[in-house]
């Protein structure tokens, strides 16, 4: 497998992390009207010249015009260093509510078999998988989300011609490839043990990954580039279970008071859709923004060279184009 080879291949995982994803942190204070796009939730840093990181955006919305909770945006990437992690684990703790994403109810540890590419992927590359990393069992974390049977359900609903029967074997390829039982998925966790061993190809899968998702603006089920069981299928994994967060937000923030903070803890993929729902539907409006560094490449330490950095940028940016993301 040549280089463009495997960049496209890494391409396709690090678009399967939007929906499932030392830091530092920085924060702003930010002002948007309703009618504003909702600005990206993640960014591409180069704090020096050997460094390009993979920031992550954790947005607080207050209520534009009635006393409520605050509530919490907070993108995840589902692969980090630990300290990004620690940060986050922090962060929600002090909430007084998190509802968190997890189709089938409580996610399992990276031992189970649909974490599984996941984790092996985040070993190969020295960093740590989401759900090893953070603890669910908190008395604050609820789960929110569909249940498998119901997103199987949703997309048999649709009506004939809408892509509908190639979303739900889409669905069911892309859980054979995470929990590693179809040939793709053997083949990717036989790369990643390949991966593992070479700093080179290591930061060049980083690099990969940090480019790609520092790239994704919008929301990723109107891409207009995608096949239509692709897209469909991306439609049902954002836009049905965002609505389920709302629905549970409505009924938290009836109770809670102005005093309370809710934090939405979901893949960086959904959160174009869930601000602009959170806006329109509860009358929410962004305030501050806080960037916490997921991840990152050191280029010396990886062997890695500006024109490495320039090919990767290169290709990354056309195939973006190709799918219509901006």
């Amino acid at each position: 497998m040549n280089k463009k080879q495997w960049l496209k291949a890494a391409q396709l995982v690090a678009l399967l992390l939007l929906l499932g994803q030392g830091g530092c942190s920085t924060e702003r204070a930010i002002r948007a009207s309703s009618t504003e796009p909702p600005k990206p939730y993640l960014r591409v840093q180069r704090p020096d010249e050997d460094s390009i990181e993979l920031q992550v955006a954790l947005r607080q919305f207050l209520p534009a015009e009635r006393r409520g909770p605050a509530i919490w945006l907070v993108a995840a990437s589902h692969l980090g260093e630990p300290q990004y992690y620690k940060q986050l684990q922090e962060h929600l703790n002090a909430q007084t509510y998190v509802l968190y994403e997890g189709v089938g109810g409580k996610p399992s540890k990276a031992g189970s078999s649909i974490g599984g590419l996941q984790a092996n992927l985040a070993h190969s590359l020295g960093l740590v998988f989401q759900l090893e990393a953070i603890d669910y069992e908190r008395p604050n974390f609820t789960n929110s989300d569909l249940t498998l049977e119901q997103l199987a359900q949703l997309l048999r609903s649709q009506q004939p011609g809408s892509g509908a029967a190639g979303a739900e074997n889409q669905l069911g390829q892309l859980l054979s490839v995470m929990d590693g039982s179809s040939i793709v998925g053997a083949l990717l966790n036989l790369a990643l043990k390949f991966i593992g061993s070479s700093p080179y190809l290591q930061g060049m899968t980083k690099l990969m990954f940090i480019e790609i998702l520092g790239e994704v603006k919008g929301d990723l089920s109107e891409a207009g580039g995608l096949p239509p069981d692709i897209k469909h299928l991306a439609d049902a994994l954002i836009k049905a279970r965002n609505q389920v967060v709302i629905d549970d937000l409505k009924k938290v923030v009836r109770k809670r008071s102005s005093k309370a903070s809710v934090a939405v803890f979901y893949g960086a993929g959904h959160m174009y859709d869930l601000e602009k729902k959170l806006q329109t539907e509860l009358g929410y409006r962004p305030a501050r923004d806080v960037w916490l560094t997921a991840f990152g490449v050191k280029l010396s330490r990886a062997g890695l060279s500006e024109s490495d950095v320039d090919m990767v940028r290169t290709l990354v940016r056309w195939q973006m184009k190709q799918l219509e993301m901006k």
